[in-house]
């Protein structure tokens, strides 16, 4: 934190930071630490959100750059877009990819914003629309289920394919 201060940085970015920001790093920028989430918070905060779309058979392309807080994506939203994905069977790269446009979208409005010198308009997060999703992890959550209904175990395979290893299976 120190050697950033020294270079008179007064403010932090994340983009779809995968750890905890602690509380000193936001507080030495002086709660000027921003993020962009790959959802339209505050649903779908946490982690894993393109392969748990997958999964749940959701084609919602969206992202919000908002305040980091010390909570998970529980800061105040700044700008916010959503859009659909028009892929019959996307895989994670595919959200990826349009993800990161949106995020482009977001950046240019704040920095058109701060060129014209207005003030942000935070909006506090509705806390009683907000979903949570677990990080997952290919080691441990990408081994397929066979019991399941073959449209579930196609989705799910798709969840952990590219750019992630891709989900396995056991052998006897």
């Amino acid at each position: 934190i120190r050697s950033i201060l020294k270079k008179k940085c007064n403010a932090a970015f994340s983009l779809s930071c995968r750890s905890i920001i602690k509380p000193e790093f936001i507080k030495s920028f002086e709660g000027r630490v921003f993020n962009l989430h790959p959802s339209f918070l505050p649903k779908e905060r946490g982690g894993g959100t393109f392969s748990w779309r997958i999964m749940n058979n959701q084609k919602e392309i969206s992202a919000t750059l908002h305040l980091v807080e010390e909570g998970i994506d529980t800061g105040a939203i700044i700008h916010q877009k959503k859009s659909e994905l028009e892929i019959t069977k996307p895989r994670p790269i595919d959200y990826i990819r349009k993800t990161n446009r949106i995020y482009i979208e977001l950046l240019n409005e704040f920095l058109a914003g701060l060129k014209k010198n207005e003030p942000l308009k935070l909006q506090r997060q509705d806390e009683s629309q907000a979903t949570y999703l677990p990080r997952l992890h290919t080691e441990t959550n990408g081994a397929i289920d066979w019991s399941w209904p073959v449209d579930d175990i196609e989705r799910f395979i798709r969840a952990f394919s590219d750019p992630y290893p891709g989900a396995f299976t056991y052998v006897n």
